[in-house]
């Protein structure tokens, strides 16, 4: 039911005022600027005592709208219900004649009316465009990713698993829940999914009318890589059967990445005085320079990697006649580091049994945002610099923090919440 249709909108007061051509549901809303209690806008519908219904409402989003347009649900089972609709949020519970809509509620009819209205009560300016009223006489399916607190749409919604670490013991996990709105009992067949996808639960073949069945899903983490596809199942609703939403996530390698002076791929490259000695060194060669002005530079280019936290090592060849402070510096997304290293001394911090060599860290942590990380070593030092190898090492993601409210709205730093008022 559109605010343009007369057998089924009407209005009071006068501060609901009609737009036309310009946004909404068939090219129109009324909008009010939210500052008089006496003003509202009211659908009315005909349904059939005890039936249940699913109702919901499309609006045009802005950041002026009220974050509490009050819709109160009238002629329902256990009296009136007023729900609170923050318009500054895109509705995206379903979508239906091309419109997006948020969910007010599913309802049981107490007579043979239901009112749907809405008053210009809320914190600021309120529009009220259509109303939509879905019968649920046979079985009605909703599946809720419980993770972000989102209904998924059927055939549209892409679930993310985010990004772990190869052969994790925790691997992401996402619990899914399948509830019949419905007024019969749902029926479903087994679930398909994609590779490195697994059903952690029984899955349920039948949910009664108004029950819910969680399930979940976890994606494995023994081969790095991204992986998704599409999860399927049939059932018995009769628009959104069979079920389907596609999953995506990626499993990061564990393995470092090395860099040598003579990996013959991208990566190393000198200039100045910088040469190649053989003989020694890991896989036989390093490249090296007497003491220089700093025009003399090693540089080892890593790219490709997957964003998070690093640890940074370097291996070398130690004699006596090297610098005591041979200048390294790290730059990552977070700006550039300097370390200095003695190279009259063995690296000694760990050996890498699968990769061999003994190596030195560098630092601390380093940040990848991007994919990218450089390492130089220049020739300004007192003594002969050594430029073989550099190891890094993925060792965690960054912190992402999510703050959510009472409506599982995410809120942006900086984010302002209304509490509404009180007496």
């Amino acid at each position: 039911m559109d605010n343009l249709d007369p057998a089924s909108f009407s209005t009071t007061g006068a501060g609901f005022q009609e737009f036309n051509g310009v946004q909404g549901y068939a090219g129109s809303v009324h909008l009010a600027a939210g500052d008089n209690t006496s003003d509202t806008t009211t659908w009315t519908f005909s349904v059939d005592p005890d039936s249940i219904y699913r109702i919901g409402t499309t609006y045009t989003s802005s950041a002026a709208r009220a974050t509490n347009a009050p819709y109160t649900i009238s002629g329902i089972v256990g009296g009136d219900q007023t729900i609170p609709i923050n318009q500054q949020v895109t509705p995206d519970d379903r979508i239906a004649n091309g419109s997006a809509f948020e969910d007010l509620g599913v309802f049981t009819a107490a007579g043979n009316t239901i009112t749907v209205t809405l008053s210009d009560a809320g914190n600021g300016p309120t529009v009220a465009d259509a109303i939509r009223g879905e019968a649920l006489f046979g079985p009605e399916i909703e599946v809720l990713d419980n993770t972000t607190g989102t209904n998924l749409q059927n055939t549209t919604s892409t679930v993310d698993f985010g990004g772990t670490i190869q052969g994790s013991l925790l691997p992401p996990t996402r619990t899914f829940t399948i509830s019949n709105d419905g007024q019969r009992a749902l029926a479903l067949d087994a679930i398909s999914l994609p590779a490195n996808y697994l059903l952690l639960d029984t899955f349920p073949r039948s949910i009664a009318a108004g029950d819910t069945a969680d399930v979940r899903i976890q994606m494995t983490t023994a081969d790095a890589g991204t992986y998704g596809g599409v999860v399927s199942f049939a059932n018995d609703d009769a628009d959104e059967g069979p079920f389907t939403l596609t999953v995506t996530g990626t499993v990061i390698s564990t393995s470092p990445t090395i860099i040598d002076n003579r990996d013959g791929v991208p990566g190393y490259g000198s200039t100045g005085s910088f040469e190649l000695f053989t003989g020694a060194g890991r896989f036989g060669s390093f490249e090296a320079s007497n003491a220089g002005d700093g025009t003399g530079v090693a540089t080892w280019s890593f790219t490709g990697l997957s964003d998070g936290v690093y640890h940074v090592a370097a291996t070398w060849t130690s004699f006596g006649n090297r610098a005591v402070e041979a200048p390294y510096t790290i730059t990552d997304s977070t700006g550039t580091t300097s370390v200095t290293i003695n190279q009259t001394a063995a690296p000694d911090d760990f050996t890498d049994p699968n990769f061999g060599s003994a190596w030195e860290n560098l630092g601390g942590s380093f940040i990848v945002s991007g994919g990218t990380l450089t390492v130089t070593l220049s020739d300004m030092a007192a003594g002969f610099i050594d430029a073989d190898a550099i190891r890094v090492e993925r060792i965690g993601s960054q912190p992402e923090i999510v703050v959510r409210d009472h409506n599982n709205d995410s809120i942006t730093d900086g984010g302002t919440i209304d509490f509404g008022n009180t007496t």
